[in-house]
């Protein structure tokens, strides 16, 4: 049986999600919401003339629509995923979220319905993330730090990441998300976050950058920096432990399959590992191969999800948004301007 997504929101994500819908046998896009119909009905257009909506109750009601995807800007995606999981459908929401608070009414709204609910973030889903976390005791020991930077070149000033009402977020939400779901997965804090402190820089009021760091009450200690206006594409991360580092200039996106349409198969997916005195002549490189974008496994996760949905993979995806959420949270409270 075919899993039925309705996409809420038309823009640039929503088309690169829909179009991987019609590469998956076990999903197909169930319709497209829009509060401008003309716009809908335009996507939808696009993509084999599914139904187009411009009421989200009207959209919910069909009962061959299984899942939904949110792709909207931040304010409203609480609102429309409660609407959803009320009508029985399970939820994939594009991250950020409007707080922690927001992600954990979220979660027990999946509980009370009996559906899931779990967050757009593609590289959890890449096999490289499992690989990795499974070779990290044998690899690195213990994680003791991590180091996240993630920097794109948004030179579009009308673009809606500027706008403080649709992104409040900003850099932080938009990029930053990234750095903290890397602490999550990665560095796996065992203790509480204790201290937090961000530097950022804004332009009329968005934050377009930002840098800073968490550490936790159990040792470990995380830094980020995201930035809208770097002169090229920045995707780094450093992983520390007691045995070795691990490196990627990847880590968001793989460059092997990780974009749809920009595939580099002659760049296989991996990681850099350096143990004892390796040098970068001696550095070894361990290969993680994947079969297709981590676009495509996200859907159909998003499908497995959701046959268990109390199930103890949903629940963690679950705490993971969260848990991420709460990162975001307390880099954005801890800069000097957006202090409580």
């Amino acid at each position: 049986m075919t899993f039925n997504i309705l996409v809420v929101g038309t823009g640039k994500i929503a088309r690169m999600h829909a179009g991987a819908m019609a590469m998956i046998p076990e999903v197909s896009l169930g319709g497209v919401v829009s509060r401008d119909l003309t716009r809908a009905q335009a996507f939808a257009a696009d993509f084999g003339s599914v139904a187009a909506f411009s009421d989200l109750t009207e959209a919910l009601s069909h009962p061959d629509v299984q899942g939904v995807y949110i792709a909207t800007p931040t304010g409203p995606k609480e609102e429309i995923a409660l609407a959803a999981m009320r009508a029985g459908k399970h939820v994939l929401v594009e991250k950020p979220l409007a707080s922690a608070a927001s992600a954990e009414r979220l979660a027990a709204a999946a509980r009370e319905h009996g559906v899931t609910v779990i967050d757009a973030t593609h590289f959890t889903h890449n096999p490289r993330t499992a690989a990795l976390q499974a070779q990290m005791p044998e690899d690195i020991g213990t994680p003791l730090s991590l180091s996240a930077s993630f920097q794109i070149d948004l030179a579009d000033d009308s673009n809606i990441r500027y706008d403080t009402n649709l992104e409040p977020h900003g850099a932080l939400g938009d990029l930053g998300w990234y750095c903290a779901r890397a602490v999550v997965e990665l560095l796996q804090p065992k203790g509480p976050l204790i201290r937090t402190e961000t530097e950022g820089e804004f332009r009329d009021g968005a934050l377009i950058a930002a840098t800073g760091f968490w550490v936790f009450e159990s040792g470990e200690r995380a830094s980020f920096d995201c930035n809208f206006g770097a002169g090229t594409f920045v995707q780094d991360l450093v992983l520390s432990g007691t045995e070795g580092v691990i490196t990627m200039d990847d880590f968001v996106h793989d460059w092997e399959r990780g974009r749809i349409g920009a595939e580099q198969p002659d760049t296989p997916a991996g990681y850099t590992l350096r143990q004892g005195r390796m040098t970068r002549a001696t550095a070894a490189y361990r290969e993680t191969p994947a079969a297709q974008s981590h676009v495509l496994s996200l859907l159909q996760n998003f499908v497995t999800l959701a046959k268990a949905p109390a199930g103890e993979a949903s629940q963690a995806a679950q705490q993971r948004m969260i848990a991420t959420q709460a990162l975001v949270d307390a880099a954005f409270f801890s800069s000097p301007q957006n202090d409580r």
